[in-house]
């Protein structure tokens, strides 16, 4: 009964394929022509349901504190060095921005702090040069600075100076003059001028370090070899080269350079002299040197008030009704949420300060606030207003534009 059937799986046999076709007799088939494509309908938009419409955003309005706060009040530093402030947390919002201002259109710097004004300094320039305590030319004497850089003993008022090309001079209350090849007869008046000028290049920019290099002392050389030709090819002559080797150039020169250098002929620059009668002191300044330019007043009268206060550390643990004591001025604090002071308005800015007032905090937990003052100057003949009787003046100077 045990008996197993055996069955037989014959292998499927594959359909015959018809035979290929040489490639010369494969029929051609059209392109397909891409199928046309319905135009796009917008999506329909959904009906409004009744009663989901979104209100509109409330309007906002700054509060009341901030109405009467002016942007110029406050001169604050926003350093965020606490690592867990905010980045925008020390940053006054626009309601403290002045619409009348062209925030836009300010550039460049606006204010000085002085944080230590040091001591001991003259109220007015005197123009002397110098240093440490030492006057090296007065005022009223010109001071000439040589091509090769070496300084001239300063020259006093009808001495006779005759200058060369590559020369700086600098006569009393005026700005330097160059013998150079813009230089005209016109820039030193009464000058008489010896020959033509030479109108040599500047090559205090070429690169001389392409050449040979040493590994003891200096490395670099000016050579004929090598920097002459690149000298060459960038368009300076024998007498550029010249001129620079042997006014500007310290280093060391290659001997068959040093060869041209010794001929007289090679690169030989011709006479070149400009002279002149050394001038007093600045018109309108005291003949005697040893008297202040100005007779030791400033170029204006002016009064002082307290423009601003500069937060350089708005400090920890203050509070909103913390006061605000300026000899002379009041004020009031803006604190953060931090105890931080981040602001100062100024309630009376006080008028005729002769010192830099001082400022105190009355607080009970606040600590390390340091504010400074910055006081702001009115020319009492352009201030239109009425200078009350018995307010101390300043007399300053302007230097803006002064030599």
């Amino acid at each position: 009964d045990n008996v197993s059937e055996v069955i037989n799986y014959d292998e499927p046999i594959p359909p015959e394929l018809p035979p290929e076709l040489p490639p010369e007799t494969l029929p051609e088939t059209a392109p397909e022509t891409p199928p046309e494509t319905a135009p796009e309908t917008p999506p329909e938009t959904p009906p409004e349901l009744p009663g989901l419409t979104p209100p509109p955003p409330p309007e906002l309005t700054p509060s009341d504190d901030d109405d009467d706060i002016n942007e110029e009040d406050i001169l604050k530093d926003d350093d965020n060095k606490d690592p867990n402030d905010s980045e925008d947390d020390d940053v006054l919002d626009d309601d403290f921005d002045d619409d009348d201002d062209d925030d836009g259109d300010a550039k460049g710097v606006t204010d000085v702090i002085i944080e230590d004004s040091g001591y001991g300094y003259e109220a007015f320039r005197y123009g002397d040069k110098g240093g440490m305590g030492r006057v090296w030319a007065n005022r009223c004497q010109t001071s000439v600075h040589r091509a090769n850089y070496n300084w001239d003993t300063p020259y006093s008022r009808g001495d006779t100076v005759t200058v060369y090309y590559g020369d700086e001079i600098t006569f009393p209350g005026e700005q330097k003059i160059v013998i150079d090849e813009k230089f005209t007869e016109d820039m030193i008046p009464g000058c008489v001028i010896k020959g033509t000028n030479p109108k040599i290049k500047d090559m205090s920019e070429f690169d001389y370090t392409v050449g040979k290099t040493y590994d003891k002392g200096i490395k670099h050389q000016f050579g004929a070899f090598r920097d002459l030709k690149d000298a060459k090819k960038q368009g300076f002559s024998d007498q550029d080269v010249r001129f620079f080797l042997t006014n500007k150039f310290f280093l060391r020169v290659g001997p068959k350079m040093r060869d041209l250098l010794n001929d007289p002929e090679w690169g030989k620059i011709p006479e070149y002299s400009v002279t002149f009668t050394v001038p007093g002191c600045p018109p309108g300044t005291p003949e005697d040197p040893n008297e202040p330019p100005t007779g030791g007043l400033g170029d204006k009268e002016v009064i002082s008030t307290l423009g601003g206060i500069f937060i350089k550390d708005g400090g920890f643990g203050y509070d909103a009704n913390d006061k605000l004591n300026i000899d002379g001025a009041d004020g009031e604090l803006f604190v953060n949420n931090r105890g931080s002071i981040i602001g100062v308005k100024i309630t009376n800015p006080g008028i005729g300060f002769t010192t830099l007032p001082e400022i105190r905090i009355n607080t009970k937990t606040g600590f390390n606030a340091d504010l400074k003052p910055v006081l702001r100057f009115i020319d009492v003949n352009d201030s239109g207003f009425v200078v009350p009787l018995g307010t101390p003046t300043l007399q300053v100077i302007d230097c803006v534009g002064k030599v």
